[in-house]
């Protein structure tokens, strides 16, 4: 497999999806959580779902841990008006916690008495979904620190009028669905602090400019990478060639994701500690990174995660020893958005098979059907990722822990940039 295995702790079936939220860097903030019990969102008869979905929240923190979900960053949650006045955001860190309280919370004075204690205890409070006309946030707004805007259901004069009007002294906006650049360019230039949608995953076709291929020594590595069995000598010799390359692969073996008791000083040592598996990985998602210099970086680690993710979901299928195709697959999905390239003429020069070439492309095959579910799991449009899991023949239940893997695996990939 393409990454480092790891066990999974024995929970229930917990559904998490996690969306990012950029700063004006177009570095990552955090993401926001998006959790569910089951495909079908069903709790037992008699249980509040407020206080259900807040124990599967912190559960899942506990057991899965922090950092498997969110990286560094920061988790926003949502917060209804019972999972506050029961104080359960006391049980997650401050330092990696926002507040997201929902647009439908009414603002009495046992809501407000509680934020106010989340404040004085070090938390950052988000107002979801702040609608001028609809919103009775009232005092909540004198307390907020983000106040999200939904960019879809406003046009251009209103998004201005919201900065204006609410951005002042400890008080950031956050413009939330986000879906093209255009949306981006307005949010920064109106102040706004933050952005949180999928403008950074839709390509942006240059029209004129040539696009940097890939050097010749990487494509000679990532046509060695994907053959059956890597020449590990030849692509050692490649490496050797590219500093760029040998200084990041060294770095990653000796961080601390490997806890290797002495260091690996070599190109050589360093690419059999990884084992072809983990080579493949390692190559194709650095190269794919260097591609995207001046794309947000979030691109490299959401198609890095894709990959795994197909990946492991391939094994579950049956088909292990296409484990490589499928990770390809989901690796170069978004391969558009990080060249300025048509998909097709990206993927021209690129060793694929024809049936991870189709599936790219748009046709419908079961390749194609993995990675629709990667696309629906990430955004956490659940009824459509069951409806694919039930296409595909596979167990719902163990759809979750194989995200988390390649969420986890993302980050560590992240972290070595």
């Amino acid at each position: 497999m393409s990454g480092t295995s790891r066990p999974h702790p024995t929970s229930p079936e917990i559904f998490v999806a996690r969306q990012p939220i950029f700063d004006r860097r177009s570095e990552v903030f955090g993401y926001e959580l998006l959790f569910r019990s089951s495909l079908q969102n069903q709790f037992a008869p008699g249980t509040d779902p407020e206080t259900a979905s807040l124990s599967v929240i912190a559960h899942s923190f506990f057991d899965l841990g922090i950092d498997t979900l969110i990286g560094t960053g920061r988790a926003f949650i949502n917060f209804a008006r019972s999972t506050l006045l029961n104080e359960y955001a006391y049980i997650l860190p401050r330092e990696r916690l926002v507040v997201e309280v929902l647009e439908d919370v009414d603002p009495d004075d046992d809501v407000i008495a509680a934020c106010e204690r989340l404040k004085q205890s070090g938390y950052l409070i988000a107002l979801d979904d702040f609608n001028a006309r609809t919103s009775s946030a009232g005092a909540l707004l004198d307390l907020a620190d983000i106040i999200k805007i939904d960019f879809a259901t406003i046009n251009r004069y209103q998004r201005a009028a919201y900065a204006r009007r609410l951005i002042k002294p400890g008080v950031e906006l956050l413009a939330e669905k986000v879906e093209t650049r255009d949306d981006f360019d307005q949010a920064m230039s109106f102040g706004y602090s933050y952005v949180q949608g999928y403008f950074f995953a839709r390509p942006e076709i240059r029209v004129g400019k040539s696009t940097p291929g890939l050097k010749a020594t990487r494509m000679e590595i990532m046509r060695a990478l994907s053959s059956d069995d890597p020449d590990l000598e030849f692509i050692e010799d490649q490496f050797k060639r590219d500093p760029s390359l040998s200084y990041k692969l060294l770095r990653y073996v000796n961080s601390a994701v490997f806890a290797l008791r002495s260091p690996v000083n070599t190109v050589g040592r360093a690419l059999t500690y990884l084992g072809q598996a983990g080579v493949r990985a390692f190559g194709t998602v650095m190269i794919l990174a260097d591609l995207g210099t001046n794309r947000p970086f979030e691109l490299v680690v959401t198609s890095a995660v894709r990959g795994r993710f197909c990946e492991l979901i391939g094994a579950e299928m049956g088909f292990p020893d296409r484990g490589q195709d499928l990770f390809l697959v989901g690796l170069f999905s978004l391969l558009d958005a990080l060249t300025g390239q048509p998909l097709a003429e990206a993927l021209a020069e690129l060793p694929l098979s024809a049936m991870a070439r189709a599936a790219l492309l748009g046709e419908d095959n079961a390749y194609r059907r993995v990675l629709m579910l990667a696309e629906a799991y990430e955004r956490g449009h659940w009824t459509h990722a069951g409806e694919i899991i039930a296409q595909l023949g596979l167990t719902a239940s163990a759809v979750p822990s194989y995200y988390l893997d390649a969420v986890a695996w993302g980050n560590e990939i992240g972290a070595i940039r």
